[in-house]
């Protein structure tokens, strides 16, 4: 029996230490997944050989010693995604109907075939986005029925637990909400039609959205960088900026050059007015927000790490930029 107990443990030690080696490959990745499991196991383990060594000895201790250590480290490693853990992000405390996307995302289990608890709570929630992931042929049709309310249907089956399949309202309940153009190192155009399109920002673009009038306010968020590629080189190069910084366009003449409202936003105190300001305008505003140049976006990941290995958001976050 001890033998046994002494043989599980050691390769929950095993499943443990596996994983800290730094490769990508499938047999040493997979053991990141079961930590719950390996924890559990472990530590009835360890219970178990307490209960059976009588007489200890230094390999005892040692390998009562490597358990508590792998439950730690397991233990250690799931915490963030625990509720013991402080929240990423703060809960609304209200909710505006108008103003809000209800997403249902789903993963069906591609050999369930109950699909209709599902339909029932997509029914109850009515939501504006819904999202089904391992849907295999079957359950394409059984969620054929969506496309009554939701319109918009990629589907996408697999049957090899791959599949997926999105459904969207039209307008997703939003049309009285202005369009917005997000724009920094990468513009994300946040088109409220079930569409969310990734743009390189050019001139091109700036063009064929205010040309064509797709947005009514395009924001950008700049910091006079190369951003994500400055970030490595402040991270990782000791900050030796090369081919990042940004000397320009000024994005205010810009706009002006193309026919609308272009406003420059370099204080804090600055940021509501010109919102209010560009909301009232009739017509697209370019709004160009200088931010402060080294602010940073995290999480992220260093080249060549694990996801554990991710940098976080400081806290608390220490403020360092002024306004000019």
């Amino acid at each position: 029996m001890l033998a046994l107990t002494v043989l599980l443990g050691a390769a929950m030690i095993v499943a443990t230490a596996v994983p800290l080696v730094r490769k990508k490959d499938w047999w040493i990745r997979i053991f990141d997944f079961p930590r719950l499991q390996i924890l559990v196991i472990a530590a009835v383990t360890l219970f178990v050989f307490l209960l059976l060594v009588e007489d200890w000895s230094a390999w005892h201790a040692a390998f009562a010693l490597l358990l508590v250590l792998s439950m730690a480290y397991q233990a250690y490693m799931m915490y963030p995604y625990t509720f013991f853990a402080r929240p990423k992000v703060r809960r609304a405390s209200t909710r505006h109907v108008q103003r809000t996307i209800a997403l249902v995302f789903a993963n069906v289990l591609m050999t369930n075939r109950d699909s209709d608890e599902l339909l029932a709570i997509i029914r109850e929630e009515d939501p504006d986005i819904v999202l089904a992931v391992e849907t295999d042929g079957w359950w394409e049709r059984e969620l054929d029925v969506l496309a009554e309310t939701h319109p918009h249907v990629v589907r996408q089956p697999q049957n090899n637990t791959y599949g997926m399949l999105r459904a969207v309202k039209s307008g997703l309940g939003l049309a009285s909400l202005p369009l917005i153009l997000l724009a920094g190192w990468v513009a994300y155009a946040l088109l409220f039609a079930g569409k969310v399109a990734l743009l390189p920002f050019a001139l091109i673009i700036l063009a064929e959205v205010l040309g064509w009038r797709l947005v009514e306010l395009v924001a950008i968020i700049n910091n006079g960088f190369l951003g994500m590629v400055r970030q490595w080189q402040e991270f990782f190069y000791e900050r030796r900026y090369a081919a990042t910084p940004l000397s320009g366009p000024d994005f205010v003449k810009l706009a002006e050059a193309f026919g609308v409202r272009g406003i420059g936003v370099s204080r804090r105190g600055e940021v509501l007015p010109a919102v209010d300001d560009a909301r009232s305008h009739a017509g697209p505003v370019v709004i160009d927000f200088r931010v402060e140049q080294e602010d940073t976006v995290y999480p992220m990941v260093p080249a060549g790490a694990d996801l554990h290995a991710m940098i976080r958001r400081p806290n608390p976050i220490v403020e360092t930029g002024a306004d000019q």
